[in-house]
């Protein structure tokens, strides 16, 4: 439990997508397709042949010889390079200067969001667990504070046995592969000797249990740092 959850409205990001200024010339793209000016259906003629379809391979002097032009095949043209074929180009578009929305948009001055109206922007509302508590007698608030403060002891004790324990088998571990080392060494099989590798495993499972313990201690600290101010603020009127 805490005192804030995020807001659902805008996903905690405290704003929102405005709807009313998206450029409709482009979709919300910042560029537009434009017919090629540089070919004809994506084409354009051949600068090897100068669209003859044939090149001089040998010049006579009562006849030339020509051969089929090797770019183009005989065609006469080429696929065009500034569209890659497709005829049409992308280029900036002219509606929105590639901002992809209206400038004059009076809901957000062409940001493309506007504040969040369900948290005001803050991106996260207050939870029905703080507002309960405000609800609550200073005896009972200094209850639930002392629970929490046993709870976190608690837990922090689970640590601290926990972690002599994978002290002790990291140890133990560290002493059975200085025995195991030199049988590796020697040409034994892997498993064949006790090198402490399950022991390091268990204190890797010991640190992660102690990890998830850490990340419940600071959710309860939360809680009583909730309940403190709730406190406070009683305490602070007249």
């Amino acid at each position: 439990m805490s005192k804030f959850f995020s807001c659902s409205s805008c996903s905690g990001s405290g704003t929102l997508k405005c709807p009313d200024c998206v450029c409709q010339s482009c979709r919300e793209t910042g560029a537009t397709d434009v017919a090629c000016a540089a070919c004809r259906a994506g084409r354009v003629t051949c600068e090897l042949c100068r669209g003859g379809g044939q090149v001089l391979v040998k010049k006579g002097i009562f006849s030339d010889k020509y051969e089929v032009c090797g770019r183009c095949g005989g065609s006469r043209t080429v696929k065009c390079t500034s569209c890659g074929g497709k005829t049409t180009v992308r280029q900036t578009c002219s509606a929105c200067s590639g901002r992809s929305r209206r400038s004059a948009c009076q809901h957000c001055a062409g940001t493309g969001k506007y504040s969040c109206t369900t948290c005001k922007g803050a991106g996260k509302l207050i939870g029905e667990w703080f507002k309960s508590l405000q609800t609550m007698s200073t005896d009972q608030l200094k209850f639930e504070h002392g629970k929490r403060e046993r709870q976190i002891a608690s837990v922090q004790q689970e640590n601290h046995l926990a972690q002599l324990k994978a002290n002790q088998y990291t140890q133990q571990a560290e002493e059975m592969w200085r025995y195991a080392e030199p049988l590796y060494r020697q040409g034994a099989e892997a498993g064949s000797v006790a090198d402490g590798s399950d022991l390091l495993g268990y204190a890797r499972q010991l640190q992660n249990e102690i990890y998830n313990r850490n990340a419940k201690i600071e959710e309860i600290q939360s809680e009583v740092a909730s309940i403190e101010e709730v406190l406070n603020a009683k305490w602070a009127r007249p």
